[in-house]
């Protein structure tokens, strides 16, 4: 099914993808549905494929929320209706209503497809896609949004156009294991502000399990934030392999945060990034003292700038040269042997991969390691990202449906 430019701004509501006709039970998965912004007809100039305005408070798009809350205040596991057989759709009086997540699931084996809002029988595809489709067009906008959007894949066709556009200093969006991948933008403005695959304008988004790539960016960065705060937690900006990169050559950064942007990040990875300056790119001149960048139990791997020589973790500024640092790392792992320059013959890359006129350089709480980092890394929290088995991910120690969580925002584009 195609969806064209889809404006919602209601409380309370759930959009979500109706199950798979005939199936008998969550591993059925749900339908494909496909959000998209014309290029031509009736509402081909709005700029958006999906618009969620600021009366959206407990309004979600994509997969359902795991439990559900009545009137009552009663709440319980969210159940899907299902058809069965004879390819009966979950509309027919007969369809019987099952619970869409295993609550007590340990990997993806015992996820369902219906919990990880996967379309149909097989394959790691997402149900929900939103398509931009011209150069100065965002797939999903929103504006001072309070609602959340789960399990969605945010992309370009026709081989140009931006992801993902929040705006207003309001917003408190949920973005929810989305992938935003395959984008391209140039920097051409949409309602006066530049397209990216992800651009963040004031507010407090928060991304939780999601992914960030394959996009190409022009000047201003993959992900462009002036203003405002928001929190990432166990997402993943790069990829596990080069395929997966992010390409942003001419850019100051992949990350690009100004204007006070203060956002922080826990148990994230930056792998396979290229970008001008630094893989963030921070300019801090409009920050207050205690408006700050953290990076908690997060690594940055293989991460590439043009220079080959600086930046590969961050490239920081400010207009107050010696000021006391304002990017803050607790417990990452930093190995980024493709800059291998450094400042002077034999450096290490401690004295490289932050550039900044901080002093000192940086500020870190818990130590920085070059290693994978275990568990017991610390008497108390996990170790950074990229974990000390081949599937784990996070770093935990364990090998479980946190791993695979991060897996599928890499893979499920």
């Amino acid at each position: 099914e195609y969806v064209e430019s889809l404006s919602l701004d209601k409380p309370d509501i759930t959009i979500r993808p109706a199950t798979t006709p005939g199936g008998q039970g969550p591993e059925a998965g749900f339908q494909k549905v496909v959000f998209w912004n014309p290029t031509e007809g009736f509402e081909n100039d709005n700029g958006h494929a999906f618009l969620l305005g600021p009366n959206t408070s407990n309004t979600v798009v994509g997969r359902p929320r795991e439990f559900t809350q009545l009137a009552n205040g009663s709440i319980v596991p969210t159940r899907l209706p299902f058809g069965g057989g004879m390819a009966r759709s979950e509309f027919d009086p007969e369809a019987v209503f099952l619970p869409m997540c295993n609550i007590a699931y340990t990997n993806l084996d015992s996820m369902t497809r219906t919990q990880r809002g996967l379309a149909g029988y097989l394959g790691d595809e997402l149900a929900i896609e939103f398509w931009s489709r011209s150069i100065d067009d965002y797939a999903v906008r929103t504006m001072n949004s309070l609602a959340s959007v789960s399990h969605c894949k945010i992309t370009s066709q026709n081989g140009f156009g931006g992801g993902l556009f929040v705006e207003g200093d309001d917003d408190a969006t949920s973005f929810v294991n989305c992938n935003v991948v395959d984008t391209y933008s140039g920097g051409v403005t949409n309602d006066g502000h530049p397209v990216h695959a992800v651009l963040i304008h004031g507010g407090n988004p928060s991304f939780s399990g999601c992914s960030v790539a394959r996009n190409t960016a022009g000047v201003g960065g993959i992900i462009h934030q002036s203003g405002g705060t928001g929190v990432w937690s166990g997402s993943v900006i790069g990829g596990y392999r080069y395929d997966d990169m992010n390409n942003a050559p001419v850019s100051d950064g992949i990350y690009v945060m100004v204007d006070g942007a203060a956002p922080s990040f826990h148990g994230c990875t930056f792998r396979c990034n290229l970008s001008r300056f630094g893989t963030v790119y921070f300019d801090s001149s409009d920050n207050q003292d205690h408006e700050f960048v953290l990076f908690s139990e997060t690594a940055f791997l293989e991460n590439m700038t043009v220079s080959s020589q600086y930046g590969a973790v961050a490239w920081c500024v400010d207009e107050l040269p010696g000021r006391s640092p304002l990017v803050v790392f607790d417990l990452c792992r930093w190995f980024n042997d493709l800059n291998d320059q450094g400042t002077e013959s034999g450096s290490l890359r401690w004295e490289k991969d932050v550039h900044s006129n901080y002093f000192p350089s940086y500020r870190i709480l818990r130590d920085l390691s070059s290693s994978r980092l275990k568990a017991n890394a610390s008497p108390y929290g996990a170790g950074a990202s990229d974990g000390t088995m081949t599937a784990d991910l996070n770093g935990d120690g364990v090998v479980d449906g946190v791993d695979l969580t991060i897996l599928l925002a890499t893979w499920g584009g």
